[in-house]
């Protein structure tokens, strides 16, 4: 999602993580240096998209601030225009240019301005204005998490201005805000509130940042507080009714985290509605859709606003460096939409979260090549590996050096490097700090490396008392491996230590053993069997063979979930589109089939046992579904080639497939049945890894 803006916006099902990193800061060389401070004057007149804005910069006139020339060089928005600039006791001459640099995904005007002989501070006054549109649709994609077309819109449905926008004179060096905003409605901004009127409002953050957020809309404005903490809401009146929700849940969040991670960083956390689908977060506030504060306890769930809140601690309150590695989706997807589930007592989830990471990544060797140090400094990194595989490295760390430790180390980051840029080689640091251990071998494998062994038991036997396990690790230390070891009624559950090349282990056990299961919870994060992984939707991607079916008079029903399933495909190719199945396409890789014509008699045997499509319905464990609005997604492994699969979506008429755009996320499961687009009822076709043990 990712590398360009750094923002993840998300449809009803998953909000997942918004961070907006082109708010941070820069690498520490300019620590030394003394900040810039900024004052920002703004006035919004929402209906015409008006922004006049009036801005003081005082800065060290050092290198960092002008060019060799004694140049200041200053970005704005396209759509706006610079109108003077005093310094010097004078008005100082400057050049417009547009900008050829787009590194951040956002056009802008370059300004140079002439500074002659400077020394010291640099103070300059600067005056801008113009009008910020955009088409809030335009970039909006059924089933797709991201709007990247959005900025700068100041609008009757509301503003948002993002940090990397250049909605303000941006110099790219960090700077102390001060920033007082006059607006018909509600404003929130990055950093603390300050103070408030009904028509302005004054901002500030807590540590110097190189862009601002502003956002707002006609919103009602809600306040709960508690110890010391300030929890604020500003939503549309049709949204009202979930406030009070949304504050229980904050206060819970806060009573989880704070103890292990840290005191919240800012003065108050303000949940702001957005007027397009989206969730970010920025440093004291974050955005959610009016899609996903509608759904209630569903928005709730581990993963979404957890997700969202955590960020203030990492991302947008230990900061990552401008252009260095993602690491703050690591630690968000760490704390809520892994940890949180274990640290409530629901270890089944956690376990999933495990598998999911750990057969996704061996499905793919596109995915099993990238380096989690490398998401978002690298191109073409995906975001999984940034959130997902990032957060199971961190439980391998926990694993490591001890979960206290762990929660330790983070504690030690937010106390040391608030505000601070940091990069995974300053939490390596700090976790080293903490547990007394030189870690090096561990970031270099797991963070800077692709960090997925082989780890296989090759052979199992049992003579007189004593279990014999050959092992073959390619792992460059020893790995820790557990076992289930089943013998008659008992069972036993001992952790190998496997060491690198091949090995062999003994473990005393007087019952003879028939079976052993390999790490049967995954814990490890290795690769996985290609003819054990679960089937699921998951495994039609990019750079993986598909084969899409969807017959004729389907067609026009299916098109939006046909659009979902090809979007991912068209700038990679490898999408093999056809209106029949033919067992042929097997061979080449996985086969999807949309609607009950391409599921023939043939191609309904792959399902057998699993699920029955008939007309007018569809059968699942002996429950027959025959409402119009019921539907159901089935995937099957491929019985000619490993790894690949056979999936089949079937709605049983139109209401089941209003929400069908969205089915591309719900690839965790084998086995999912809809009620007007909603699940209902999930199956996991999961195979274990065992080993027969021999005996003598």
């Amino acid at each position: 999602m990712h590398a360009d803006r750094f923002s993840l916006r998300a449809p009803a099902i998953v909000l997942g993580c918004a961070l907006a990193l082109s708010s941070g800061s820069e690498p520490s060389r300019a620590e030394s240096e003394p900040p810039a401070h900024c004052r920002l004057e703004l006035t919004l007149e929402p209906k015409s998209g008006q922004l006049d804005g009036r801005a003081s910069f005082s800065l060290p006139a050092s290198e960092r601030v002008l060019d060799a020339d004694n140049r200041l060089r200053v970005r704005l928005h396209p759509d706006l225009v610079l109108r003077s600039i005093r310094g010097l006791g004078r008005e100082l001459a400057f050049e417009r240019f547009s900008d050829p640099d787009t590194s951040d995904g956002v056009a802008a005007s370059r300004y140079l301005v002439a500074v002659d002989e400077p020394s010291g501070v640099l103070r300059l006054d600067l005056e801008w204005s113009g009008t910020l549109r955009q088409d809030l649709a335009a970039g909006e994609k059924a089933g797709q998490i991201h709007n990247r077309e959005m900025n700068a819109h100041i609008g009757s449905d509301g503003v948002y201005l993002a940090p990397d926008a250049s909605w303000h004179p941006r110099l790219d060096i960090p700077c102390i805000w001060t920033l007082e905003v006059t607006a018909p409605h509600a404003v929130v901004a990055s950093g603390d509130l300050l103070e408030e009127t009904a028509s302005t409002s004054r901002w500030r953050p807590r540590f110097p940042l190189i862009g601002m957020a502003l956002v707002g809309g006609e919103h009602e404005v809600h306040r709960s507080e508690r110890d010391g903490h300030v929890l604020r809401a500003h939503v549309s009146a049709g949204s009202a009714r979930f406030v009070a929700g949304l504050f229980d849940a904050v206060w819970a969040y806060l009573d989880l985290y704070e103890p292990l991670i840290g005191p919240y960083p800012f003065a108050q956390f303000t949940v702001v509605e957005n007027f397009f689908s989206s969730g970010f977060a920025f440093p004291g506030f974050t955005l959610l859709s009016s899609q996903v504060i509608r759904m209630g306890e569903r928005s709730l769930r581990p993963g979404y606003l957890d997700h969202e809140l955590l960020h203030n601690w990492w991302g947008n309150g230990v900061l990552p460096l401008k252009d260095g590695s993602h690491w703050a989706e690591a630690l968000a997807s760490y704390g809520a939409n892994y940890m949180r589930p274990l640290l409530e007592g629901d270890p089944t989830r956690g376990r999933i979260f495990r598998r999911n990471v750990v057969e996704t990544l061996s499905r793919s060797e596109r995915l099993a090549r990238q380096a989690v140090a490398d998401f978002g400094r690298a191109d073409g990194i995906s975001g999984f590996i940034g959130y997902q595989k990032g957060a199971v490295v961190l439980d391998q760390l926990a694993d490591e050096i001890g979960q206290e430790t762990l929660w330790a180390g983070l504690r030690r980051a937010t106390t040391e490097r608030l505000g601070r840029p940091t990069d995974w080689t300053d939490f390596r640091a700090t976790f080293e700090a903490e547990s007394g251990r030189d870690l090096g071998p561990f970031f270099e494998y797991w963070v800077d490396g692709p960090g997925l062994p082989r780890i296989t038991i090759d052979d199992a036997s049992w003579h007189a008392g004593e279990l014999m396990l050959h092992t073959t690790s390619d792992a460059p230390f020893a790995t820790r491996l557990p076992v289930r070891v089943r013998s008659g009624s008992d069972t036993v559950q001992p952790t190998l230590v496997v060491e690198p090349g091949s090995a062999t282990s003994r473990l005393a056990m007087v019952n003879a053993p028939a079976e052993i299961e390999i790490d049967p919870d995954f814990e490890v994060l290795r690769r996985y069997p290609q003819h054990l992984l679960m089937p699921t939707l998951a495994a039609v991607a990019p750079g993986e063979p598909t084969t899409l079916i969807v017959g004729a008079s389907d067609d026009a029903a299916y098109s939006a979930v046909r659009d979902a399933i090809e979007e991912p495909f068209r700038d990679s190719g490898g999408l093999n589109i056809r209106s029949k199945f033919r067992s042929r396409w097997l061979d080449r890789g996985s086969v999807v089939l949309l609607g009950r014509e391409a599921l023939t008699e043939e191609a309904a045997d792959l399902f057998d046992g699993k699920l029955e499509v008939f007309e007018g319905g569809f059968e699942v464990a002996s429950i027959r579904y025959v409402s119009n609005s019921d539907a159901i997604l089935g995937c099957v492994r491929n019985p000619v080639r490993a790894g690949s699969v056979v999936c089949v979506f079937c709605a049983n008429g139109a209401a089941a497939l209003r929400q069908a755009a969205l089915l591309t996320f719900y690839g965790g499961n084998s086995l999912v049945i809809f009620d007007h687009g909603r699940p209902t009822v999930r199956h996991d076709f999961e195979l274990r890894e065992t080993v027969q043990v021999s005996q003598s």
